[in-house]
């Protein structure tokens, strides 16, 4: 069965062909080549610090048999906190680990890719070169240009650093928790209520949540393109003479 005579009519515009090809490398890069990244970045991820968040997911048991109930009680609440705190800052930093991996790791593939096909683009012309050739060379630099803008858009270095380090402060305060309730102390009711206001005090310069965006970096993406482009339209008009 013949297709359909509207189909046979965009298929022969050259502007559909162009269109199709650009769609098709969209479906490669998007459905293909970045979950691939993405799965790796995941799994890489969960071998380094899944251990550490089934420990962080298990609800702490804090007690002074020594102490006062009231102690011993907000101990176990400072506790939770902590551990709570340390499991989120720990999942945030995985979160930005994973994309800051597939941006650089995107951004190196496209360049790539980008610069191969620039490359046969020069050997022949832009002139003579093969439309689709040219077509396929405008869409990766424009999805170079995507990819290498994330980390500075999303600030992903930046918050990947920041949550790193409120992971760690939140961690220290727990195995100080656990340190200071395994060992007898004396005074018991003096120590623990001193303790429990040092931790207070911790806990409080912790509370914070350090995501960052720069959406400055969405104009120097278009300032990239629009360069980009000019430099193609540059590189025509000198072929042409």
């Amino acid at each position: 069965m013949p297709p359909p005579a509207i189909l046979t009519n965009l298929y022969s515009s050259a502007t559909m062909r162009h269109a199709l090809a650009v769609l098709v490398i969209f479906l490669v890069v998007f459905a293909g080549a970045e979950p691939l990244v993405r799965d790796f970045a995941f799994e890489k991820a969960h071998d380094w610090i899944g251990p550490e968040e089934a420990i962080l997911g298990i609800a702490p048991k804090i007690g002074i048999e020594s102490a006062p109930q009231s102690a011993s009680t907000l101990l176990t609440e400072q506790a939770i906190e902590a551990q709570r705190g340390a499991l989120m800052h720990l999942k945030i930093t995985e979160f930005f680990f994973v994309r800051y991996y597939i941006s650089i790791s995107m951004a190196a593939f496209m360049g790539l890719l980008t610069a191969i096909t620039f490359a046969f683009i020069s050997r022949l012309g832009w002139a003579a070169a093969n439309p689709f050739l040219v077509s396929a060379f405008i869409t990766l630099s424009a999805m170079t240009a995507y990819f290498a803008a994330q980390p500075s858009l999303y600030q992903q270095p930046e918050n990947i650093d920041s949550n790193k380090h409120l992971y760690a402060s939140y961690r220290a305060i727990l195995n100080d928790i656990k340190r200071f309730a395994a060992v007898p102390q004396a005074p018991p009711a003096q120590t623990a209520d001193a303790f429990c206001k040092e931790i207070d005090k911790r806990l409080a310069d912790l509370r914070s949540l350090p995501v960052s965006f720069n959406p400055s970096a969405v104009g120097e993406l278009q300032r990239t393109l629009q360069q980009a482009a000019s430099e193609d339209r540059n590189s025509s008009h000198v072929d042409k003479k």
